[in-house]
This record gives structure tokens, C-alpha cells and sequence, in this order.
């Protein structure tokens, strides 16, 4: 995972790495200022078994992996 160290002069290269590494993840999706329209509402909201379920269960673990780097 690319890190960086605060030096200005190194931001965008480790902004091209960083953005690499994300696509590669997976967590592409989860980066940016658009919301996952299939993230649930709330934190406590209860995620169904059905199809929808499926693909709200997947935004959040999209969204916790994303955090968690």
C-alpha cells in the first residue's frame, strides 16, 4: 500500500500510486465524492438477504476496506 510522507514535492506520485492501488483493491468505488448508490442510509440499517441486500452488503465491505487502508 503506497504511503504517504508529507512532503509536498512527492504528493503526486504517490497520489497516481495511491489511485493504482485502489483500482487494484477494489476500492475504486469507494474513493471520490460520489456515494455508492447501493451503500445503505445508516450504519444500523438492516441489510436483506434478497438481491438488493447483496449488493448493499458488498458497498459496505467495499466501504470498510477502504477505510481500513
Amino acid at each position: 500500500m503506497p504511503s504517504f510522507d508529507g512532503q509536498v514535492d512527492y504528493y503526486d506520485k504517490w497520489e497516481i500510486k495511491w489511485g493504482v492501488f485502489a483500482k487494484v483493491e477494489g476500492l475504486s468505488d469507494a474513493l471520490g465524492d460520489a456515494l455508492d448508490p447501493n451503500m445503505p442510509d445508516s450504519s444500523v440499517a438492516v441489510i436483506g438477504k434478497d438481491a438488493a441486500g447483496k449488493l448493499q452488503a458488498a458497498a459496505v465491505k467495499t466501504n470498510k476496506k477502504a477505510m481500513a487502508n
